[in-house]
């Protein structure tokens, strides 16, 4: 129903309204094209590092076959966190297959920059402080302490690590004179812990240790943890 004929006819708006809608229109243009590029450039930052991790994977797979490592292009210094500490691990894994030479100190030299990077930036990533440790021991095997404060920190952020744990154990059992019985308690715990996962990786520790001098404690802490076992299921 009409009330009348004008009401057929829209009402101006005020100049001010009008400038303000303006400006209202004008912020959201800008937001959303700032979320545009943020999202753009986020999943350019995760492609990045779904293809070095894919990478990775690939170059590990070449190391059981006995084969060359490839080794790809650096990431940039300015890419994520994740992006350069695989990219890190990459380049140590590579460096540790060559002989003595320029092209694996740069290899090295490059591993041990982007980790530092890393656990600057992250500084309670576990992850982080055993590749720093990696390409630590790489660099120069004599310098312990350095290698040690890596594992230490580790430690302190991830007592228990499924795939990085294997690492820790063997350099600690080859390593343990070195080690301050803090540390030594860590190794044995995560080694006993790791060998309960499954028969295969209760025998890799066992024969990591085995003929060491870390040996005996490990079989202390495993024969102690099957007792509880044993009592508990009583």
């Amino acid at each position: 129903m009409r009330l009348t004929g004008s009401a057929d006819r829209r009402l101006p708006v005020p100049a001010g309204d009008a400038r303000l809608a303006l400006r209202v229109a004008n912020t959201c243009i800008v937001l959303l094209a700032v979320g545009a590029t943020l999202a753009i450039t986020v999943l350019g930052q995760e492609k990045a590092i779904a293809d070095r991790r894919a990478f990775l994977a690939r170059q590990e797979l070449l190391g059981r076959e006995g084969q060359r490592l490839p080794i790809p292009p650096p990431a940039s210094p300015d890419a994520p966190p994740r992006e350069l500490l695989i990219d890190a691990l990459i380049r140590a894994r590579a460096a540790e297959a060559l002989p003595d030479g320029e092209r694996r100190e740069m290899l090295i030299d490059r591993a041990e920059q982007e980790s530092i990077a890393v656990t600057r930036s992250r500084p309670i990533w576990a992850e982080a402080w055993i590749v720093r440790a990696f390409a630590s021991t790489l660099k120069n095997p004599k310098a312990v302490d350095v290698t040690r404060g890596a594992v230490e920190r580790s430690y302190q952020d991830a007592p228990f690590l499924r795939v990085g744990g294997i690492w820790r154990v063997q350099w600690g059992v080859d390593h343990w004179a070195a080690l301050t019985p803090s540390l030594r308690g860590d190794i044995v715990e995560e080694a006993v812990l790791l060998g309960r996962m499954t028969g295969e990786m209760r025998a890799a520790i066992f024969q990591i240790a085995r003929g060491t001098p870390a040996y005996p404690a490990l079989v202390e802490r495993w024969h102690q943890l099957r007792a509880r076992d044993i009592a508990d299921s009583r």
